[in-house]
């Protein structure tokens, strides 16, 4: 079997354990040990399916089919962009400046920017489809930018200030958009929810 054949297969294996974890993960009791366990394998499994699709979209360039090419990189980036946001939603729950670092930035820089590319390239190819989808891409990462930057500025980020927002934080929002992605869709949510543990008082409901 050559290498890409093997790869596109892995990332074909991947993207169904993917899918097959966003179902089971969606029937379980939320907070749960085993909840966690499955959701922690569904990151890992979509870093598999990320990892793999770029050597596909390398391919299709080669190929000289550029609208395949930058569709399946795009694809990449905000995937990659939800995962992250969902993961260190957890780590970072007690710490929202590590949160909104310089990996954040990053990540909604490349959203943006990418976006941007579709967009072009969308128009200059002339697909429609694909210059709509850019907009994913451009509105999620100028969302998130605007949060990293007035984020930490809210009144409601204030220490001993009541949360706006229940109790516990929201952390699925980050998670949704990233299954999704598994989907080959993309909820655009603002950013400012899928920020992770709050600097305040939870209300519990």
């Amino acid at each position: 079997m050559k290498l890409y054949e093997l790869i596109r297969w892995t990332h074909v294996a991947a993207g169904t354990l993917a899918l097959l974890g966003f179902w089971l993960n969606a029937a379980l009791r939320k907070g749960s040990p085993l909840h966690s366990r499955v959701g922690e394998g569904y990151l890992l499994v979509m870093a598999v399916v990320m990892a793999t699709a770029l050597p596909i979209a390398w391919q299709a360039f080669a190929n000289d089919e550029p609208v395949r090419g930058v569709f399946l990189a795009y694809l990449v980036v905000i995937t990659a962009t939800p995962t992250w946001l969902a993961w260190r939603a957890i780590r970072d729950k007690r710490d929202f400046s590590a949160y909104i670092g310089v990996p954040y930035r990053g990540f909604a820089v490349a959203s943006l920017l990418s976006g941007l590319a579709v967009l072009a390239a969308g128009l200059y190819y002339r697909v429609p489809l694909l210059a709509g989808f850019s907009l994913v891409g451009i509105v999620t990462g100028g969302l998130m930018l605007r949060f990293a930057r007035r984020g930490t500025a809210q009144p409601w980020l204030a220490p001993n200030r009541p949360c706006p927002v229940p109790y516990p934080p929201p952390h699925p929002v980050p998670v949704g958009r990233q299954r999704a992605s598994a989907h080959r869709t993309t909820m655009v949510t603002p950013a400012g929810q899928s920020h992770p543990g709050k600097r305040c008082i939870a209300r519990k409901p």
